[in-house]
Formats: C-alpha cells, structure tokens, sequence
C-alpha cells in the first residue's frame, strides 16, 4: 500500500530493472553502492512494489518488458487508484526480451513491441497529468520511433530530463498550494527568523533504511538496531558468556540470566530499552562476580584492581567495536540535516555520520551557506573551553556565527570518550574504568542553549526530536531546564519517529515537571530519512496537532510555516 503523499509516478518499462533502479537513485538520491542484485523477470503477471523517493512523494514502478508479461503487468499498474490520479512519466524501452528467455515457445505469445506498448498505452496518457518517452540502451535512434517521438538514450541527460519534469511538476504543485485560504492569510503566519530549530538525534536517526523490491539487495549505510549490536558484541560477550534472548528487549549475558531471582531488575531494563541502567548493571555485576573469584584464589589487592578493570575494558570495548565497523560512509538524513539551519543540534550518538556530513555539506569555513560555520563538542576539554571563552564570557566572533554540533554521549574514535553506562556521565563514578567526565558537554549544551534563547526571546522556539527515545535522563533534565526559560505559547516539540509513544510519554513528563502545559506536540509517524527528505524538498509535512490540555487559545501554525526558515536561503559554494 503506498503512503498517502505520493503524488509523482514514473513507470518504466523495459527488459530489465536496472534503468528503473537507476531513475530511482537520481530522482531519490539513497546512498548505497551499485546496484545490488535486481530482480529477475520470469513470467509474472503480479505488479512489483514501487519504490519509493526518500521523501515519499514519487513512486518509480518496473514493467518487465517481456512476451506473455508486459500487457498483464503494465494494466496492474495503470490500474493502481493512485496511478490513476497522480501525474505519471511513462517510460519505455524499444526492446524487450522474447518469449524464449521468459516462458515456453510453443505457448501462444502476446509479443512485446513498442508501438503496441505505445498504443495500449494511449488512452492512458491523455490530460496535462500525463508524459511519455521512449528510450534505448543503443543510444539515440531517431529513425526507430516512427511516427512515434524520437528515441533518447538511456543516459545522464535523460535522467536529468526525467528530473526536470517532475520539478517542474513539483513546483507547479507548489504554486496552487501557496494561493490555499491559509497562505493568503497573515493570521499565525511565522516569518523567516522568527523560529529557533533545535535538532535531537538518537539512535534511530542513523538506523539504515531496509529497501525493498528491485533494491533490496542494495548495500545501505547506517547502524542496525540497538538489540542487533548489543548480539553481535564479541569476547566476552559472545566468546565467554553468550548473549541470551529477552523478550521484546536487549539480550541478556549469560553469567547473570542464570540467576534469575536476582536479576530481575536487568530483565526490566533490558525489556523496558533503558541502556544506561543496563550497562550500569552489567558492568557492575561482572565487577562483581570477578571480585569473587579473585579473592577466592587468593590474590592480592592489586591484581583485584587490574582484573576487574580489565574485564570492564574489554565488554566496554565490544561494544565500541561492533559500532565502529558500521561507522563509515555517508546518511542521506545526516547530509539533509548538515544542509539546514539548524540553531543547534544535539547527539546521543557516537558515530561519525554527522560530522562527516558536516565536513561535506559546509566546505567553506565561512559557513555561507546557512547562518553559520559548525563546531562539533565531543568531549570534556572541548565543553570547558566553550563555556570558559565562549559562553561564559560572550567572546563569540560576530562576523561568523558558531553553531555547535553536542556529542552528548562522546565520539566512538576513542574508548574512554564513550558515556555507555549512566554512571559516565556522572560526576562520580563507581566503576573501574574512567570515562572522560562529559557531564560538561551536558552542562555547555545547556549554557548555549540559554544564552541563545535569552537573546532571542520572542522567537518561537521548535525542539525536533527525530529518531529519539527520550530515555536519557540528563537530556531530559536539559530540556525540561531550557524549556523554562521562555513562555510555553511559543515552545513547539515535534516528535519523528515510527513509535510515537514511548518519546511522547516521556516528554509529556518532563514538559509537566517544567510547568508548560501551553506546549504544542506534533507527532509524525515517519523514519528519519523521510522527515528530513521532505523538509529539503520544501514539501513540509503535516498531522494534526496534539496538545496538552489548558493549551493558550491561538492555534499553532501549520508545519509548513512553522518550518519555513529551516531551508537555506543560500544554496551550495559552486
């Protein structure tokens, strides 16, 4: 079934699915490499899934052009309810692949040709709504179309015509949208700077997409989910203690799942998502359990101290190490998000994906290309020397403004700037193993976050919480704090993320210890790829607005003028 956006179809006909997938990538831009193993065209009359652009609004469908399969295939898709009503680009190949290679010779055969592909198709591709064009892998033929049009190649300057038409398409739609009763109207309209954007990211802002259909195959960029990551951990964990199922929740070490009326509280951590008290607990526990068997062979105080920090850098490790192999490349969410003008984006992520995309998306030093240059806080020393030059003092350079990227959790390039359990961010820790004190890139996201505000206090200020689960208790803190700063009237939250509850829950909580019952609370049903992906593209998304009760009697604006000033009005150095 496809979402309820999609508007623009483009529907390829040809012997193979390899130009569908590349007209896909142009139009979409996924990052992947290749592409991938396609599928095959054996004699099937069923339609195949369409696949989808990043920001759900085109649908780029296969037709296999074979005998015995094209007619059947192509009116299943033309059939589509959606397909009926949306603007459709019809592209076919002149050649398709004969009855031999797709089903038995002596059966009777409805043999693919293109001007009969074109004539069955012409009832189709009357109206505005409607294009055609006919492609070649042999380049350009004129003299192949006939009566029909000329033949293109299949190459970059078709697919930059395949493009063209559907921005042309795009803008046109636009154009209608802008003179809806609610463009016309001055009423609650946000105008350009009159918003603060506060990006969050979690660990479902850099899960890889699953692609399907012809792709599906295709090598994608990102991090698998939490509860993959924490399976596929090594020495110890899966070399010496075995990681074991919890249900609908993280696995459990094998050392404390054998002690069942004891650990009770692991299984609801485990169950429940709650990663800092899970890794506080296990990492406590094996301290613990390697405590025992030490003393009881006797060994000396000293040799306690190395085995037991020992153990710990090792599981701390394992878990470092299994993230690291997943962190290169580039996210189509993380370039989108490095494009915008973000006042701030704070990460509980380890990775590099944010700040490689930065580096790409801002080459010039200047920052020219939205309101300022980025600098990434990753770690202690980096925090204090923000809030002791920069923030505490006010020393900033006011001809280039600084927008910060806070790692709040450290940077997977090195161990000990990892915050994994809840104890490393905090002030003290019980554990062995000593982890960069980041309560300070806490503490500087904070101060940013208020002298920011403070300076712009009749802005309304929109929190973005994409990919988030809110379960981190120091966030929460840092939120509910910020949030008390300014009036609830023009604090916005929009939640992105395909399980809205658990975030939803959360914030309500800490949006009610803060006393701003007047916050506005989006809710958008959708991966982070998509959210950012529409934003770029300028086709904001819009869901009914939930809010809390004694909500202020002015209802908040629509999402698209709510995001207006995120898109850059400065486009990429040439």
């Amino acid at each position: 079934m496809l979402p309820a956006d999609v508007r623009f179809h483009v529907i390829v006909v040809d012997d193979n699915p390899r130009f569908a997938l590349h007209v896909w990538r142009y139009l979409g831009c996924p990052i992947g490499f290749g592409t991938g193993k396609v599928a095959d065209i054996r004699e099937t009359t069923e339609p195949q899934p369409p696949l989808l652009t990043t920001d759900q609004l085109t649908a780029v469908w296969w037709v296999p052009a074979a005998d015995n399969v094209w007619r059947d295939a192509l009116s299943n898709v033309l059939q589509n309810d959606k397909v009926k009503t949306g603007y459709c680009l019809v592209i076919v190949d002149v050649r398709g692949r004969s009855q031999h290679s797709t089903g038995d010779a002596s059966q009777s055969s409805d043999r693919y040709r293109l001007k009969k592909a074109c004539q069955y198709l012409e009832e189709f591709l009357r109206g505005d709504k409607r294009e055609l064009l006919i492609v070649s892998s042999y380049g350009s033929r004129p003299e192949q179309s006939q009566q029909l049009q000329p033949v293109l190649p299949k190459s970059r300057e078709t697919l930059l015509r395949i493009r063209a038409w559907l921005e042309e398409l795009d803008k046109s739609s636009q154009d209608v949208m802008e003179s809806a009763p609610y463009a016309r109207s001055e009423k609650n309209r946000v105008e350009d700077g009159d918003a603060v954007h506060i990006l969050v990211t979690g660990a479902g802002f850099e899960i890889r997409t699953e692609v399907n259909s012809i792709a599906r195959n295709t090598t994608q960029f990102g991090l698998p989910n939490t509860d993959t990551l924490l399976k596929k951990m090594g020495y110890p964990f899966i070399d010496y203690w075995e990681m074991k199922e919890c249900e609908d929740g993280f696995p459990i070490p094998a050392f404390l799942a054998d002690f069942r009326p004891r650990h009770k509280a692991l299984e609801s951590f485990a169950i429940n998502r709650r990663l800092d008290d899970y890794w506080d607990y296990i990492l406590s526990e094996a301290s613990r359990g390697t405590h025992a068997s030490v003393m009881k062979g006797g060994e000396d105080r000293e040799q306690l101290k190395i085995e037991i920090a020992t153990l710990e850098y090792r599981m701390r490790e394992a878990f470092r190490s299994i993230i690291k192999s997943y962190d290169w490349g580039y996210l189509n969410q993380s370039l989108d998000a490095a494009k915008l003008n973000w006042s701030t984006w704070l990460t509980t992520n380890y990775t590099g994906f944010a700040d490689r995309s930065i580096e790409l998306e801002n080459p010039n030093a200047n920052g020219q290309r939205g309101q300022g240059r980025w600098q990434t806080i990753a770690s202690s020393s980096e925090a204090q020397y923000v809030l002791m030059r920069e923030l505490h003092q006010g020393k900033r350079n006011q001809t280039v403004p600084v927008r910060y990227l806070f790692k709040l959790h450290g940077d997977a390039a090195q161990l000990r700037s990892m915050a994994i359990a809840g104890h490393d961010k905090e002030f003290s820790s019980p554990l062995s193993f000593a982890v960069d004190t980041l309560n300070y890139v806490y503490l500087a996201a904070e101060r940013h976050l208020s002298q920011l505000l403070s300076s712009n206090k009749d802005a309304r200020v929109v929190w973005h919480l994409v990919g988030h689960a809110l379960k981190d208790r120091m966030l929460q803190k840092l939120i509910q704090r910020v949030c008390l700063l300014g009036p609830a009237r023009r604090l916005t939250f929009i939640i992105v993320n395909p399980s809205i509850a658990g975030p939803k829950e959360e914030l309500i909580g800490l949006l009610r210890k803060a006393k701003k019952t007047g916050a506005s609370i989006r809710n958008l049903t959708m991966s982070a790829e998509n959210y950012l992906a529409r934003i770029i593209s300028k086709d904001f998304p819009e869901e009914e607005s939930r809010k809390q009760k004694r909500h202020t009697q002015k209802s908040p604006p629509p999402l698209k003028h709510l995001l207006a000033n995120l898109v850059p009005s400065v486009g990429p150095p040439e």
